[in-house]
């Protein structure tokens, strides 16, 4: 019986033999079928890894097999350095700096585009990369972009750079950035009076996003607002009880001894609220 394969572990995480072996495509040139051009770099890769993660690439590598006998996908608006790290992620499933592997071979000829390390640059990035995994049609990419974006913003805040990732996510006027901006939402009606009240408003306010965050924001806050206000309603009941109304029995229901008389409005109106049910507890028993 042959020996079951054992796992590698890369960073404490398991990582099976298959998985390995797509990685270590990215580090060899070997069956390299199509090349991605982007801004002077050039990118080596695999159809068979990029076509199933990209509706974009498996529709443009498609073309390029019906149409010309060249196999080269020309990015001529995107930046380098995105596309260099939505093809790591396409081979490796990370696009983080740890991740980076600038001496492959895919990665053919490198400008200077490594970006300085920052907290909301880290930020921007998801946010960049989620807008990637959206205009090449990549949800598995997306869906790592979305997560860590919303770690990143939950883990740091508050933060004072919160108006520039606003404004990164609502200025453009397309829905490119959908599920980020849901995230942004949240975190506003969880923490409005604090972003409100401070200095974090007046800069939104100066953002180009500012106009898109109000449209969205203004009525998830009166929505909120009334579900407090109903909570805080529902508190009370469960605190002094249900409100009274014409077939309790007063006497009964507050426990008035047989020698204090009921009041007659108890008696005649339909239904006593909650705060005037206390009154009439205290004027009974005063």
């Amino acid at each position: 019986m042959a020996a079951r394969a054992s796992n590698v572990r890369s960073g404490g995480y398991k990582i099976l033999p298959f998985v390995r072996g797509i990685r270590e495509l990215s580090a060899s040139l070997k069956a390299s079928d199509l090349t991605i051009s982007c801004g002077g770099d050039t990118f080596e890769v695999h159809r068979a890894i990029v076509c199933p993660q990209s509706d974009y690439f498996a529709q443009a590598a498609e073309r390029l097999s019906k149409e010309t006998l060249l196999n080269t996908i020309t990015l001529s608006e995107e930046s380098p350095m995105i596309i260099q790290r939505l093809v790591s992620f396409f081979y490796t499933g990370c696009y983080g700096q740890a991740m980076m592997n600038y001496n492959s071979p895919f990665f053919i000829h490198r400008t200077s585009i490594v970006p300085k390390d920052g907290r909301h640059k880290e930020i921007l990035l998801h946010i960049k990369m989620y807008g990637c995994g959206e205009k090449f049609g990549a949800p598995a990419l997306k869906a790592i972009a979305e997560k860590r974006f919303k770690e990143a913003v939950t883990q740091q805040w508050p933060m004072r750079e919160f108006p520039i990732l606003v404004n990164a996510i609502y200025a453009s006027t397309s829905l490119i950035y959908r599920g980020l901006r849901a995230i942004v939402l949240s975190i506003c009606c969880e923490h409005i009076d604090e972003i409100i009240t401070g200095p974090l408003w007046e800069q939104i306010a100066a953002t180009e996003g500012v106009t898109g965050l109000i449209v969205e924001l203004l009525p998830l806050v009166v929505k909120d607002k009334e579900k407090t206000k109903r909570r805080q309603l529902e508190d009370a009941e469960d605190e002094l009880g249900p409100p009274l109304n014409k077939k309790v029995c007063v006497r009964k229901e507050l426990s008035v001894p047989k020698d204090v008389p009921v009041p007659k409005e108890a008696c005649a109106s339909k239904e006593v609220c909650v705060p005037k049910k206390a009154k009439l507890v205290d004027k009974m028993k005063g």
